[in-house]
């Protein structure tokens, strides 16, 4: 190996190693997080609750007779999710969708 050739692969390992740093660093913030982070309900209650959009886009395939209107509750859910502090957008967001399939389950109740 030549010498630039030493010269480059060096600098690609401290890029590297600099990128792997920060990544770790990253990791460790989002894990610190007291508020939001993985440690909290915050960030696992939407997580879960994507399970409840998944079924939603699975009853669409069910007969309109045998779904729930009472289960269709996705938009108040969502304004909940805006006033607890501090705001839970990711909640918000799975809320929404939540919402948004409810809103299709109506309709073809309705129709």
């Amino acid at each position: 190996m030549s010498a630039a050739t030493t010269t480059t692969l060096s600098t690609r390992f401290q890029v590297s190693s600099r990128r792997y740093s920060l990544l770790v660093l990253r990791i460790k913030l989002f894990f610190s997080i007291a508020i939001k982070g993985p440690k909290t309900i915050h960030f696992w209650g939407p997580i879960m609750k994507w399970g409840l959009v998944i079924a939603g886009l699975g009853d669409l395939k069910r007969p309109a007779e045998k779904l729930s209107v009472s289960q269709q509750v996705g938009l108040i859910w969502s304004r909940w999710s805006t006033q607890i502090v501090p705001i839970n957008y990711p909640l918000l967001s799975v809320n929404a969708f939540v919402a948004g399939t409810g809103i299709v389950q109506l309709y073809r109740i309705w129709e």
